[in-house]
């Protein structure tokens, strides 16, 4: 069996040790913001009676609303916070959503995709630049959701800009005095083991609740939204959709239609099975299985490398809104078996049929959460050695490497068929 060596790099060392002075740079200006509005408010009580347990900034239920959610990851942690919007608004919330993350995480087709979602992106620099500090006579209401538990830089922007509310989480004793002394801001408690898509909704939550917008005549939940289908039938004979259509056309007709996705775009490969075990699971799938490859360049570069044989015409072929088409297309319906990152969520948005292998990545967190969709853990909770919250995205992982050695190809083609079978049937 194929095994990785894990060769320690200094690099690691240097860059997991430069994050942590940033956050500790950031966490030193929070307690510089947080004390000025102290110290201010306890001169405004005592000067004219002011009630210093009021928040700063009053917000007002009725005035529009600009939601700022600041998240540092890659497209599929953004995926994730457009789907949670997308959720909001079909429950009748009337949002302005901006994405505010690093520059290099903002690429053409995220940005593109966003704004056909009505959803802008914004990196840290630009949003300091350009969002000017709130003024009376606003309005709207702006809400900042930090969703950083270690990296609250969301935090830190709302205070700069004096933000109508702020959604963060816990990170120190001091937190519990400010909780105590504004009621604009808001602290959650960290939960790795909640999937990422309820664990930024219940930030927001933080503020619908407590300003009273929330709509509790609604019934529909965050998880029957991502059950339902999101049909579309615009752009259907678009030469990119003309040409899926003739493509899937061409497949075996006496085999079952499949996406996988390996997903070796993105950092920390150890995510992912070997070359040698990916190969080996192929194999058993392909007698019954039209597979169709899906992903970027990178996917293709891989696939190309190792076997000619394997079909790559889709690999980098179409844009995130060239699929947002496709996977909205009820016609098209297939399921979808992954391993790891962005395609997966974003063919979440429009299919709960999804088979999941994790290693690496926590499960709980990351896989779909529709009663349709089905996960496997090589790992219970993920490695140890794998926290991207707590900065510690190794290019190795011992412990992962092992439990990919462990893990028999043959039970999870098992698995897959198991659950294929029941979805297809029902």
């Amino acid at each position: 069996m194929f095994i990785r060596i894990y060769i320690p790099l200094k690099k690691e060392l240097i860059v997991y040790r430069l994050k942590l002075l940033i956050k500790f740079f950031v966490e030193f200006l929070i307690k510089i913001c947080s004390f000025s509005n102290i110290l201010f408010f306890k001169c405004i009580r005592i000067n004219s009676n002011h009630n210093f347990s009021e928040k700063y900034r009053k917000y007002n239920k009725k005035e529009n609303l600009n939601l700022f959610i600041f998240k540092s990851g890659t497209m599929g942690d953004h995926l994730i916070i457009i789907s949670v919007i997308q959720y909001l608004r079909s429950i009748g919330f009337s949002i302005d959503a901006f994405i505010v993350c690093r520059r290099k995480s903002i690429f053409p087709g995220i940005k593109t995709f966003g704004e056909k979602n009505n959803i802008k992106f914004v990196d840290y620099v630009n949003f300091l630049k350009n969002f000017p500090t709130t003024k009376k006579n606003r309005i709207v209401n702006n809400v900042f959701i930090d969703s950083e538990p270690n990296f609250r830089i969301g935090y830190l922007f709302g205070l700069i800009k004096k933000s109508d509310f702020i959604s963060t989480n816990y990170e120190n004793n001091f937190d519990f005095l400010i909780e105590k002394s504004f009621k604009n801001i808001s602290f959650s408690t960290f939960n790795e083991n909640m999937s990422e898509g309820e664990y930024i909704l219940n930030l927001i939550n933080k503020y619908l609740y407590q300003s009273g917008r929330f709509n509790f005549k609604n019934k529909k939940n965050y998880k029957e939204f991502l059950i339902s289908p999101k049909i579309t039938k615009e752009k259907l004979f678009e030469p990119k959709f003309l040409y899926f259509k003739k493509f899937l056309s061409s497949l075996d007709s006496n085999k079952e239609n499949l996406y996988l996705y390996y997903g070796c775009s993105g950092k920390a490969l150890h995510r992912l099975p070997s070359t040698e075990w990916l190969m080996s699971f192929i194999k058993l799938l392909k007698n019954e299985f039209n597979i169709v490859l899906v992903g970027g360049e990178k996917e293709k570069e891989f696939f190309r490398k190792f076997d000619a044989s394997f079909n790559t015409d889709l690999l980098g072929k179409f844009s995130l809104c060239d699929w947002e088409v496709i996977l909205s297309h009820s016609k098209f319906k297939m399921p979808l078996l992954s391993f790891d990152g962005g395609f997966t969520h974003l063919f979440g948005l429009y299919s709960n049929k999804i088979f999941q292998v994790f290693a690496s990545s926590n499960g709980k967190k990351w896989g779909h959460r529709s009663s349709k969709s089905r996960t496997y853990n090589c790992l219970k909770g993920g490695s140890p050695n794998y926290k991207p919250f707590k900065f510690k995205v190794p290019e190795n992982c011992m412990i992962t490497n092992k439990a990919w050695e462990k893990t028999n190809p043959e039970l999870i083609v098992s698995l897959f068929k198991d659950w294929f079978f029941e979805i297809k049937n029902n």
